[in-house]
């Protein structure tokens, strides 16, 4: 899974590299919803739920959200989202196995 712009705090799209298809690069595998881009780490992959997390913000101002996003890594459908009000600034999405 790739996020693009790889670092920073803009994009809102994922990519998913199927093995032997250059193509599948083409097309995002996920958008984040209009007006909402990655921040920080932008995504993890919880290996033992089979889930991209993605950590996402409106902006930078009091009335901007935060959002945690559960999608499902084989079908990109999502599974949960999680608004934060205001704004916070997470470092990374850690998994406890």
């Amino acid at each position: 899974y790739i996020a693009k712009p790889a670092s920073g705090y803009s994009g809102n799209e994922i990519y998913k590299y199927v093995k032997g298809d250059a193509g599948s690069l083409n097309t995002p595998f996920i958008t984040l919803p209009s007006g909402e881009t990655f921040y920080s780490t932008g995504l993890g992959y919880d290996k033992k739920n089979n889930q991209i997390v993605t950590w996402s913000i409106t902006g930078y101002g009091e009335t901007d959200s935060n959002f945690l996003r559960f999608y499902d890594a084989s079908t990109g459908d999502l599974n949960k989202s999680i608004e934060y009000k205001h704004i916070f600034f997470p470092g990374n999405i850690v998994f406890y196995n």
